[in-house]
């Protein structure tokens, strides 16, 4: 690939990017993403405006899953706060990564996409759009480092058109 960034979460804008295939194989977690945009102050964007990459490949090294959960309908309660309507279920360890995978299989538009920095790893969490079957979910996971690789630009983002 002609451009990498390494641990650099914080170059990209994640929300609407659509992850068109995915792979969790032994301790790595890789993507294939479109409408994924590089900001406009990183080395490897030399246009002045955030960019559109054409298809990027990212690969998480050391990853472990925290958590996965299904969407669950949101309500206001009698005091105006917002509440689930129902329990939130947390599926951990290899039950959580089978229903991943299963999420995984169709494409996936993400939401949104937060990185926590910690001593030794990195914790990822994001929020998913999925297919029909499975409209809504979220996952959470450790991983030693992340590494975004692409080969071109398509256009500047839509936000800067």
């Amino acid at each position: 690939m002609r451009y990498s960034v390494t641990d650099g979460a914080d170059k990209f804008e994640f929300h609407d990017s659509k992850v068109v295939k995915s792979v969790i194989e032994d301790d790595k977690l890789c993507f294939i993403v479109k409408y994924l945009n590089i900001h406009n102050a990183v080395p490897e964007n030399l246009s002045d405006k955030h960019m559109e990459i054409k298809e990027a490949f990212i690969e998480f090294e050391g990853f472990e899953l925290i958590y996965y959960t299904i969407g669950t309908p949101w309500k206001y309660d009698e005091n105006g706060k917002l509440c689930p309507e129902g329990d939130i279920i947390y599926h951990t360890h290899n039950e959580g990564t089978e229903l991943l995978r299963t999420a995984m299989n169709n494409d996936f538009t993400v939401i949104s996409f937060y990185v926590e920095e910690l001593e030794n790893h990195k914790t990822y969490e994001l929020s998913c759009v999925g297919h029909s079957e499975q409209p809504f979910f979220e996952f959470r996971f450790r991983a030693d480092s992340m590494k975004i690789s692409w080969d071109e630009y398509i256009s500047p983002a839509w936000y800067e058109k």
